[in-house]
């Protein structure tokens, strides 16, 4: 049985098992894609340096941030990935265009990890500038593509974990106290 150890956010130690079978989907906005197109990359390198098979990342392109949830629902849907990561950028314009867009976004990827119980990472980038968008992108502050793929892999490894430590059930989940 593979495992990896990868280091967390927090720099504490995410143990993942058998990545060899986690299933990764990467939706990306296709406006910005200066900026996306980097974020892809680094969010595609980094899955495969936790062992994440190439053929077992599904990576598809949406018109814009705002076809984000549509496009993570579509793949899975259709490609039942154990996580799905959208990567966009909205840069603040004239106009409050941004606002709406990032709400709607926002709220429509934090419905989708309760309405199936899996990680969708939001990996938009809402900037006021082009140059910061960049500096969030090239590793020179941060690498927000990178951060995604941390952060789905890390999510799964917390679902992974406490499955393991339920105790299973015959047709019913175990009281959960609120």
């Amino acid at each position: 049985m593979a495992k990896n150890t990868l280091k967390g956010k927090a720099h504490t130690s995410i143990e993942l098992e058998k990545p060899e079978e986690i299933k990764i989907g990467i939706v990306q906005a296709q406006w910005n894609h200066q900026i996306t197109d980097h974020m892809a990359g680094e969010c595609k390198k980094a899955l495969l340096e936790a062992s994440i098979l190439e053929e077992n990342i599904f990576h598809e392109l949406v018109p814009g941030s705002f076809e984000l949830p549509l496009g993570a629902q579509y793949i899975e849907n259709y490609r039942e990935p154990d996580a799905v990561i959208c990567l966009g950028c909205v840069i603040k314009g004239e106009t409050d265009h941004d606002v709406f867009i990032n709400q709607g976004i926002t709220s429509a990827i934090m419905g989708l990890n309760l309405r199936y119980g899996k990680p969708f990472v939001f990996g938009v980038l809402t900037v006021n500038t082009e140059a910061q968008a960049l500096a969030r992108t090239d590793g020179t502050k941060e690498n927000k593509g990178r951060e995604a793929a941390e952060a789905a892999l890390e999510m799964i490894a917390l679902d992974r974990k406490l499955k393991s430590q339920t105790k299973s059930t015959i047709g019913f989940k175990p009281y959960q106290k609120l």
